[in-house]
């Protein structure tokens, strides 16, 4: 053999074997070893004893010795896998040669190609399990996995991580790479349900068997999520939700399913009635089963009989409640544990009570194995005991109010002649709700009595201090802008440096609000809210509107996800709170963002990059720059009659990893301006007694030589003399020549400039600011005493400082000083 190919320069292919010889035998093999060494040009190499030799020999599963063996020893061959066992024999001798020859000839080089990658896949895990990588590629020399994993050998690889992640394996040889991706999905844990299974199930029927049901079965083997993102956490969701995966088109009367279904023995059950399609061999895996049905009152004591062929989850308003021979991750490829029978897949379960309204049962049918012939499913409900005494639900419509404001409980019982009662201070109550007025945070007990049972469940209401929060905000418009300034985590200030009050609050088991990211165009700003898994809202303090029109709400918004981008059930939304009377809220939703898939959706959070793209784990940003969004209402939305407005940012989602900020929230609308806050002045000093007469601004009703307008510009009293008030104190300091005065808050009424200017000669008539400094609170000017007696957050005024240096004064020491006020309306 060894002749014969180097008479040809070599193997023809160019394909590197390896010889492999293996001699135990204790009698004469020494000389067949011999004989292939010298045939072969080879040499000895190592020498073992008989025990572990003997032990490498059955691993060959070859029992002839000695023994001979040719390997593979090329990668990516297309005839055989590397290191592969081309031929074994227990006789070299001439005779053998050619037949060595043959087997070694037979061996094919690999193509000039890329590796090819046949398949990587990973089956889905519940929360905080580990997933198993796993893959067969052709043709690579090295093999990469992404998220930090690096290099990898072998065919599969186990990882944990903490989310949903999509991981993509990079197959590379001397004429290039192949990549392929693979998502492990993760799917969480059921939680215990109030139903078990039980021996025996009677009682009145809410529904029969063979019903109608709604059926999706992807008869052609492909995983829904596949083409619906987020397919498993919506499928299963009440009617009118947000999923919009594969359509429920389908109806059948059950039995639904294939194959030969044994009727269910003692019923007219009859095998499958609806066939909802047979896929071909291999592609036969889960189907899917929708029922809404809706309860006149509440029930207790609700169960179903289900049957199945062969493994079941059953869901009722979205919730998992019950599985059946089934205890993997309810994802379409998931199998059931084995095959049943139709008669044996027969199970009973219960619950306490089941609330009064619509409501919606879902089930994934999983078969055995991709090769079954039969599949079969059907479900009734029973209410074990209509009459039996439950509380379904208790609640309060607004559980967060402000002093003086009411809000309805309202209650949802089960059971016949039932007694209530709700404390403290209500008493007996009948229907199904009452309007309560608490005056500080109480929690209600709802009391129910009826056939000798007794039931009670709680609810909290939380009373808040109403406070106007923002005065008018003047000019002649309103108009306001939050947060210009980047400092610390949780700061949210409005253009004046002043804080302006939020509220946080959240739900859902994993809710995080952190600061930990930040603004991606300015990293000193950290006002980036994270959201893990729930729902969150942010509630500012009240502001007033009162007596404008046309009020414009909106605020910068930037969405990130560094996973699989935003699902249809994740939402973020604008939200107006406004109140006629400062006292009972309403709201009303300005503006939604909602996830998506395919970037046709208006208001979609990909902001208008294609939905493939976000799945790569891409920043779900606007515009080709990744700026914020700009999310505003439209005029209307507010009403014209609110007098108090509280902005409001909701975000709803359902996975990790999925965070958001908000920046530059800004009000904006019609009215009076500063006139308005003028006339709030007057009320707010107790004047509107006056004449209208007495309220021009040229008016002096007190009599103390100061017209409106000024002791409204410096903080006098329109009805009380009090000249020396709204006067400014001059004064010297540190060598200095001050003047103290007060000023109306711009942001209040930004119709007034005030202008201090100084003069040495009156005759000259040319006045300076030149050296002048004016300082309001920003620079530190103490904002005590103020001239209505409020603290600055609330107060309409400012103590503003003007300093002029010593050498500014004239020759003969004479320093004339003025404050000059030019209104625009």
């Amino acid at each position: 053999m060894l002749d014969y190919y180097q008479s040809r320069g070599g193997n023809a292919d160019g394909i590197p074997v390896t010889l492999l010889s293996l001699n135990i035998y204790p009698v004469g093999g020494e000389a067949q070893t011999n004989r292939i060494i010298s045939y072969a040009g080879l040499k000895q190499v190592a020498i073992d004893d008989a025990t572990k030799a003997t032990s490498g020999l059955q691993q060959l599963d070859y029992d002839l010795f000695p023994l001979a063996v040719i390997l593979n020893g090329v990668e990516g061959s297309p005839s055989h896998k590397l290191w592969e066992i081309v031929h074994m024999d227990e006789d070299f001798g001439t005779s053998r040669v050619n037949s060595f020859r043959t087997k070694v000839d037979g061996i094919r080089a690999p193509a000039n190609d890329p590796p090819v990658v046949n398949t990587f896949s990973v089956d889905p895990v519940f929360e905080g399990e580990k997933g198993m990588l796993n893959w067969s590629v052709t043709g690579a020399t090295i093999l990469e996995v992404d998220h930090g994993i690096g290099r990898v050998t072998g065919s599969s690889l186990q990882v944990g991580p903490s989310e949903e992640t999509t991981y993509t394996l990079t197959a590379t040889n001397n004429n290039g790479s192949t990549k392929a991706s693979t998502t492990l999905r993760l799917f969480p844990v059921s939680a215990t349900s109030e139903y078990s299974r039980t021996g025996k199930l009677t009682g009145t029927e809410i529904f029969s068997f063979v019903k109608k049901w709604k059926f999706m079965h992807p008869s052609d083997g492909v995983d829904p999520a596949e083409v619906d993102l987020d397919f498993y956490q919506t499928w299963m969701l009440p009617e009118g939700s947000d999923y919009d995966g594969p359509a429920f088109t389908s109806e059948g009367q059950g039995i639904l399913g294939y194959g030969r279904i044994t009727p269910k023995p003692g019923t007219d059950i009859q095998g499958v009635i609806t066939n909802v399609g047979l896929p071909e061999e291999g592609k036969r895996r889960t189907a899917y089963f929708r029922k809404t049905f809706t309860l006149d009152r509440a029930q207790a004591q609700v169960g179903f009989e289900m049957l199945c062929v062969d493994g079941a989850v059953v869901y009722l308003d979205g919730k998992e409640i019950a599985r059946r021979n089934f205890m993997l991750p309810d994802a379409y490829t998931s199998l059931a544990q084995g095959a049943l029978t139709y008669p044996s897949s027969l199970a009973y379960y219960g619950t306490d009570v089941l609330g009064k309204g619509e409501h919606t049962l879902a089930v994934s049918l999983h078969q055995d194995a991709t090769t079954s012939s039969t599949m079969g499913f059907d479900l009734r409900l029973i209410s074990r005991d209509p009459d039996r005494l439950a509380i379904a639900t208790f609640n309060a419509a607004r559980p967060t109010l402000v002093a003086g404001a009411s809000t309805d409980l309202q209650w949802d019982v089960a059971g016949k002649d039932v007694a209530l009662s709700i404390e403290p201070g209500v008493g007996e109550v009948t229907g199904g709700s009452v309007a309560v007025t608490p005056a500080q945070d109480t929690t209600y007990t709802l009391t129910a009595k009826a056939g000798g049972r007794t039931a009670t469940q709680t609810v909290t209401v939380k009373v808040e201090p109403f406070s106007a929060g923002e005065l008018d905000p003047g000019t002649k418009g309103l108009s306001i802008r939050f947060e210009d300034s980047p400092i610390g985590a949780y700061t949210h200030t409005r253009k004046d440096g002043s804080d302006l009050g939020w509220t946080a609050t959240r739900t859902g088991q994993l809710a995080m609000v952190t600061s930990r990211c930040t603004d991606p165009d300015d990293g000193s700003n950290k006002k980036q809210f994270h959201l893990n898994n729930g729902s969150f809202e942010f509630v500012s303090e009240p502001i007033r509107v009162k007596g404008y029109t046309n009020i414009l709400v909106s605020l910068d918004v930037h969405a990130q996800d560094q996973n699989n981008g935003f699902e249809i059930s994740d939402r973020i939304e604008l939200i107006a709170r406004h109140s006629d009377d400062g006292l009972s809220f309403a709201d009303t939703i300005l503006a939604t963002l909602r996830g998506s898939r395919d970037g046709n959706r208006a208001t979609a959070l990909d902001f208008g990059q294609p939905w493939s793209e976000a799945t790569g784990g891409l920043d779900i940003v606007t515009g080709e720059d990744g700026k914020l969004l700009t999310v505003a209402s439209t005029a209307g939305q507010v009403p014209d009659s609110a007098q108090v407005l509280r902005v409001v940012v909701r975000a709803v989602n359902n996975s990790e990893h999925e965070h958001f900020y908000f920046d530059n929230v800004q009000i904006t609308g019609t009215g009076s301006g500063g006139a308005q806050a003028y006339l709030d002045w007057w009320a707010d000093r107790g004047a509107d007694q006056l004449d209208d007469a007495q309220k021009t601004a040229d008016a002096d009703p007190d009599g103390d030589g100061v017209n409106n307008v000024a002791e409204y510009l410096f903080g006098g009293h329109p009805s009380t003399a009090d000249a020396k008030a709204a006067i400014p104190a001059a004064g010297i300091s540190d060598g200095k020549y001050t003047l103290a005065f007060y000023r109306v808050k711009p942001r209040v009424d930004g119709t007034n400039t005030y202008f201090v200017e100084y003069v040495t000669d009156l005759a000259s008539g040319t006045w300076s600011t030149d050296g002048l400094i004016l300082k309001s609170s920003l620079e530190g000017v103490e904002q005590t005493g103020l001239p209505d007696g409020k603290d600055f957050s609330g107060s309409l005024y400012e103590k503003m400082e003007a300093t002029v240096p010593a050498d500014k004064v004239g020759a003969d020491g004479v320093l004339f000083l003025r404050i000059r006020v030019e209104r625009t309306q």
